[in-house]
């Protein structure tokens, strides 16, 4: 290992000799602004450089002083735009290539570092500066070893039990009106099934430097139920997308699709784009903002057709040996045929969150976790009529509000294997009583890591 602070020291003082000589045809701020850099005033420099930023900017001999200056005052971005602005004015010029593959280097991103130093050597340069670059490209090579691309995923089974599989209202008489004749009372009984689960993942990254990668995951599961097969359920999801980091902000945009079949039939597809920005406030603590749009088609009922937006805001606390995250979300539905059977599926839901994780030494992985959902719909319910077979049978729009309990443990049976239980209580409540019901949902398994 070397220092590259010793080494672009020289390189700055060598060059800035350079940028002297030109110093009578210059201003006297930006004489000022060499002898900063000279002094190694490099925080002065930069603030100086930043005020004649917008009458300078463009320049070679100044993008070149702003670069140096930025890069001691760790302003890493600022230093890389600078001296890319410098290569593309002047692409011969050594000590700006030298000092842009440095700067790529110091912020990990290793195909751009490697990129620069190999161009640099074609240009013929010192015997000095091609020391400095073979060594550069030494430690490039033992990074990127580490920086391999990776596989990985998982296949797990699992055996579960479902207090309520077909969304079931109860053992009490409801009033439903049939039109033309008259209300009856219909009971909606709840119907309990036990389950198996298989699922899988397959998962691939490729990085292009500590922080940055690519990466694509294919997962699939399937739940069998033993009696009410109708509601049979599995799914495809295919997700592809890139992390980047600058500074303390990662970055993350992905594309997911997803095939999903209910009981025998296709049920629908969705597209949708994602988007996330995770700010890092001190080791600790951050705070992640964000959202996707999605599109859903029904293979089933094209009322169901709809498009969607969400933004999510999200509080991260890191704790010893676990995670606390506190979360906000508001997400926008809208059918894409809009018609009066059609319309009652616009909604706006609203929702809060609370997540605990922590890895116990000899218990293992445990997730308690915690959601409120309000969801208001935006037009009356058509779909069921009263006696007279034009009014709707209820008269306000729909509101359901849902809770949420989770429950999540993970013991290590060996390095590759897992024992996963996993509880979902729901209790959901409507004004509309049709879609009031509780659900409770166990399952427990074995998963295998590769």
């Amino acid at each position: 290992m070397f220092s590259t602070a010793k080494n672009l020291t020289k390189m700055i003082s060598a060059s800035l000799l350079v940028f002297t000589c030109c110093a009578n045809a210059q201003t006297d701020e930006r004489k000022y602004l060499i002898k900063l850099v000279e002094a190694g005033l490099y925080q002065d420099a930069f603030e100086l450089a930043e005020s004649l930023f917008d009458q300078y900017a463009g320049d070679a001999d100044f993008d070149y002083l702003y670069g140096l200056s930025a890069r001691q005052a760790g302003k890493h971005q600022e230093a890389i735009f600078a001296f890319e602005r410098v290569v593309m004015n002047r692409p011969n010029n050594l000590n700006a290539r030298y000092a842009l593959a440095v700067a790529y280097y110091e912020v990990d991103n290793l195909v751009a570092a490697k990129r620069e130093f190999e161009n640099l050597l074609k240009l013929q340069p010192t015997n000095k500066l091609i020391a400095q670059t073979e060594r550069y490209l030494s430690l490039i090579q033992q990074k990127s070893v580490r920086l391999d691309p990776v596989w990985s995923g998982f296949a797990g089974i699992s055996l579960g039990y479902d207090s309520n599989v077909n969304s079931g209202l109860g053992d009490e008489l409801y009033p439903i009106p049939v039109a033309g004749v008259g209300v009856f009372e219909l009971q909606f009984p709840v119907e309990s099934d036990n389950f198996s689960k298989l699922s899988a993942n397959l998962a691939y990254r490729y990085p292009t430097a500590k922080f940055n990668a690519w990466f694509a995951s294919a997962s699939a599961s399937h739940t069998q139920n033993k009696q009410y097969t109708d509601f049979n359920k599995s799914s495809l999801d295919i997700i592809a997308g890139y992390t980047h980091r600058i500074g303390a902000l990662q970055l993350r945009a992905n594309t997911f699709l997803q095939s999903f079949w209910y009981g025998d039939e296709k049920y629908h597809n969705m597209m949708a784009v994602m988007a996330s920005a995770n700010f890092a406030i001190d080791q600790s603590d951050s705070v992640q903002l964000s959202g996707n749009y999605s599109a859903i088609n029904n293979e089933v009922n094209d009322n169901l057709d709809s498009n969607s937006a969400m933004v999510r805001l999200e509080y991260i606390k890191q704790l010893d040996s676990g995670r606390l995250t506190f979360a906000t979300a508001f997400r926008d539905e809208n059918v894409k045929n809009f018609n009066q059977a059609s319309q009652q599926y616009e909604r706006t839901i609203n929702s809060l969150s609370i997540n605990w994780m922590h890895q116990f030494e000899s218990l293992g992985l445990v997730r308690l976790g915690w959601q409120y959902q309000l969801a208001k719909h935006q037009h009356l319910n058509q779909i069921f009529k009263d006696v007279d077979g034009v009014s709707p049978f209820f008269t306000e729009k729909r509101k359901d509000n849902n809770i949420i309990y989770q429950i999540g443990h993970e013991y290590a049976l060996a390095e590759s294997w897992r024992w996963r239980t996993q509880v979902r209580l729901s209790r959901k409540n409507s004004n509309q009583f049709v879609y009031s019901f509780d659900r409770n949902v166990v399952n427990t398994g074995i998963r295998y890591l590769f």
